[in-house]
């Protein structure tokens, strides 16, 4: 799996404008999406029911030159082991504005769209409306990003293609 390095500070708005033209997600960004689970797709659904936090894990351009984007939920439904899943510490969650108890990345599945889908959120935060709750730290990345690996490597990773 190649991948584009997660995003930096440097030179990126901290918090985008909703406009979806005028940013890109980048690897380690966090969005509000209306996941749509694998279990839920295979009854036929086409919609996510819920919207919640999503980790990109990475972005590709397309031979159309359009941004293929794959996307990890975030849940606080703990995974069925501990392999199949990663939590989110209490300092990343606070600074995602995430006020779940406990949540966790689920490396078992993952969502992919093409930018910009129909199925990203706005996050309202503090007043301001931003299309990113923020970024994971690059460990935490690496770290969700190996674990997704290993579980394509099993054949253990499931995918929803959305919007193509």
């Amino acid at each position: 799996m190649t991948r584009s390095p997660p995003s930096s500070g440097s030179g990126r708005p901290t918090a985008p404008a909703t406009s979806t033209t005028s940013w890109t997600p980048r690897p380690a960004d966090v969005l509000r999406y209306a996941y749509l689970w694998s279990h839920e797709a295979d009854r036929g659904q086409e919609e996510g029911v819920k919207d919640r936090p999503a980790v990109v894990v990475l972005t590709t351009i397309r031979r159309d030159d359009s941004l293929s984007v794959l996307v990890a939920p975030i849940t606080t439904r703990a995974p069925a082991t501990e392999a199949d899943g990663i939590a989110v510490p209490p300092r990343v969650k606070a600074h995602l504005g995430l006020d779940a108890p406990r949540c966790w990345i689920m490396l078992t599945e993952m969502n992919q769209f093409v930018w910009p889908g129909p199925d990203i959120r706005p996050v309202d935060r503090d007043g301001e409306t931003s299309l990113t709750h923020g970024q994971i730290p690059e460990l935490l990345y690496e770290r969700v990003r190996l674990g997704i690996l290993d579980h394509y490597r099993r054949k253990r990773l499931r995918q929803v293609n959305r919007t193509f």
